[in-house]
């Protein structure tokens, strides 16, 4: 037997009108298995890439509740851009890392310097305390 996964973005769960349209089309679509995507950065506490860990954890015990498994996805390290959809410089305005440098002594946009051994602390602090929240996977 076939498992599907079925993405959320977190920002498309507003309100209980919306958790109640994504529960139910997952039903109807025999979908058992969830991925939070867009988690953002956990452990900022302001900005706009702020994700409320306290939300996150609400809404993991809720699909869990409903019968769901639920996947959490975080972007990995990769070139330093850590976080979906955010530019080095949302990066280092948000959190002050240092970003990649280009040959012309610039920092680059594309993202944020993997040996930042502030950033990278921060990195596996924020996979710590999502992995505290117990999801399924």
């Amino acid at each position: 037997m076939h498992r599907f996964y079925a993405p959320i973005a977190l920002d498309t769960v507003r309100n209980d009108a919306d958790y109640a349209e994504y529960v139910r089309q997952f039903c109807a679509a025999g979908i058992t298995r969830v991925i939070l995507c867009g988690v953002g950065e956990i452990k900022a506490g302001k900005g706009a890439l702020y994700t409320d860990p306290d939300r996150l954890e609400r809404l993991i015990r809720r699909l869990q509740g409903d019968g769901l498994e639920v996947c959490v996805w975080m972007n990995a390290l990769g070139h330093g851009a850590l976080l979906a959809h955010a530019t080095a410089e949302e990066n280092a305005d948000t959190m002050g890392f240092t970003p990649i440098i280009g040959p012309d002594g610039r920092g680059n946009s594309q993202g944020l310097c993997p040996l930042d051994q502030r950033l990278r602390a921060h990195y596996a602090r924020s996979l710590q305390t999502v992995a505290a929240m117990r999801p399924d996977m």
